[in-house]
């Protein structure tokens, strides 16, 4: 379990029952609050995801619906994180202790779900869509798992939807280290067991104005303009970049280059699109910078769902 409490807008959160928050997430005024009646589940939903939160009973549950929506709404918006942390609460079974002062402090142990959607591979024909995300976890290479150690993320490949979404036409981008650059069917993770490689793969949708940028249209002519360039992780500047930042200098022209690694032709992608910051080089992006637990900014109105396991075989439900 996790250990929460509400301070103002914010909902700090521990693993432990320490004087000391792991995190907090900031309610502003647009954070939506849902909750069934009757259960004792409810969810938060931010721009950056959301969470799913299981309380040991429906009353429980319904007083911090009651305090988040509260917190919500206090006025001034401030989400600048506190320095002096209150002491986390001993367990306490199912009771709730709500001060009804301005503070609005609400203290509990909660049980964190993560909300994670699972679906079959027949069912990604139909839901993805040009510019939704494959995030893979290899299984077992030295690098796959170097890269997750490296970069703090469970996942260490990914992939970029282009085309339709019939089963002829779904199509996946990759910058492979055998064979750079490549656009295959996404019908061939299952017909050539390609999906065996990896022991996780997920898709995170991107939702937006896609008729406004013309999001299919714009990978299509991206995907032919990179295909069949050579594979290379660019380590100088990728430590570069995360060091430094922008260095200030003009965009870069993402086309010009002759090679990529697999998160570099993703955020090149994006950058083409125009809803990824054109002053930061796409080699400064990991697989894991696209992950949920990232809140990576794209611009436009545009941002990526949560992720949605797609399983290949009933041995894998």
């Amino acid at each position: 379990p996790k250990w929460f409490y509400l301070e103002n807008c914010r909902l700090f959160w521990s693993n432990t029952n320490s004087l000391v928050a792991n995190g907090a997430l900031c309610l502003s005024p647009a954070a939506e609050i849902e909750h069934k009646d009757g259960s004792s589940e409810f969810f938060v939903h931010l721009k950056t995801g959301s969470l799913q939160l299981r309380c040991e009973s429906e009353s429980a549950a319904s007083g911090w619906v009651m305090a988040l929506r509260r917190g919500r709404q206090m006025l001034p918006w401030d989400p600048t994180p506190h320095t002096n942390h209150p002491p986390m609460p001993p367990r306490d079974g199912a009771s709730i202790l709500i001060n009804d002062s301005d503070q609005g402090i609400l203290k509990m142990e909660v049980t964190i779900q993560p909300l994670i959607r699972t679906i079959f591979h027949e069912e990604v024909f139909g839901l993805a869509q040009a510019g939704d995300i494959l995030l893979f976890r290899t299984n077992g290479t030295v690098l796959s798992g170097l890269t997750r150690s490296v970069t703090a993320s469970p996942w260490d490949h990914i992939g970029l939807v282009v085309g339709e979404s019939t089963h002829d036409d779904l199509r996946v981008i990759e910058a492979l280290t055998n064979g750079g650059v490549q656009i295959s069917r996404f019908s061939q993770f299952y017909n050539c067991a390609w999906y065996k490689q990896y022991s996780s793969v997920a898709l995170r949708r991107l939702v937006g104005p896609r008729e406004k940028i013309d999001v299919t249209r714009r990978l299509e002519k991206f995907a032919k303009d990179v295909d069949g360039k050579k594979y290379q992780v660019k380590f100088s500047k990728m430590i570069y970049s995360w060091v430094w930042g922008p260095d200030g200098g003009p965009p870069v022209n993402e086309l010009d280059k002759d090679t990529y690694c697999c998160s570099e032709v993703i955020a090149a992608a994006y950058k083409e699109l125009g809803i990824l910051r054109p002053d930061i080089d796409a080699v400064a992006y990991v697989p894991g910078s696209f992950g949920s637990d990232r809140s990576i900014l794209l611009l436009e109105g545009f941002r990526l769902e949560n992720e949605i396991e797609i399983k290949f075989s009933k041995s894998q439900a």
